[in-house]
């Protein structure tokens, strides 16, 4: 029974410290683009070590704008939040005239427990940041006002605009389908629709 529970244990541990490097690209703040390996641990930051570096390096908005896996799988921008002073790494959906990102935040709570909220921002023309959706219990606009800005956003691409209003959902799937619209003309592959 201790073997078990022993090896069990073992097993546990090994799988969340085992991380893969994979290889991809950091830009730093100055606008320098560095081919990298990178870290995506289960648990802790995320970290990248350049050829001329000796260990690996966690990610930090103060020195990194943008970093990206080679597969794309795995990609991120540094932005300001709406309504915060705060700088955070947003994962990027979807990449064009519209860029639409996600940001999870996991907070710790009593007796060990945990959640999560995730939020959706968009931005236009790489223009100011707007909340679009969230999983938070509170927003600072109502879901109308995002509607319509996201209406608003669209009304340049009317094949867009329509396809959104005859969606008439405010799911992120929609939400993601319609920017990837508006960006290619082209629905999204279903392999690689996220959330």
């Amino acid at each position: 029974m201790k073997i078990r529970l022993l090896l069990l244990l073992s097993l546990l541990i090994a799988s969340i410290t085992v991380n893969a490097q994979q290889p991809g690209i950091v830009v730093n703040n100055s606008g320098d683009t560095l081919k990298c390996e990178m870290k995506f641990p289960f648990i802790g930051a995320n970290k990248y070590k350049t050829a001329q570096m000796e260990d690996f390096k966690k990610l930090n908005v103060k020195e990194i704008s943008y970093y990206r896996t080679d597969d794309l799988k795995h990609v991120y921008k540094a932005a300001r939040l709406p309504n915060s002073k705060k700088t955070a790494f947003l994962q990027v959906v979807e990449e064009g005239r519209i860029n639409l990102y996600t940001h999870t935040v996991t907070y710790s709570g009593y007796m060990g427990a945990s959640y999560s909220t995730t939020t959706w921002y968009i931005s236009k023309n790489n223009g100011e940041l707007q909340e679009l959706k969230t999983s938070a219990l509170f927003s600072f606009k109502s879901k109308k006002d995002r509607k319509n800005n996201f209406s608003d956003m669209l009304a340049d691409n009317p094949e867009a605009l329509k396809l959104y209003q005859d969606e008439d959902n405010f799911s992120f799937k929609t939400l993601r389908n319609t920017v990837h619209f508006y960006n290619t003309g082209k629905p999204v592959e279903e392999n690689k629709v996220a959330g």
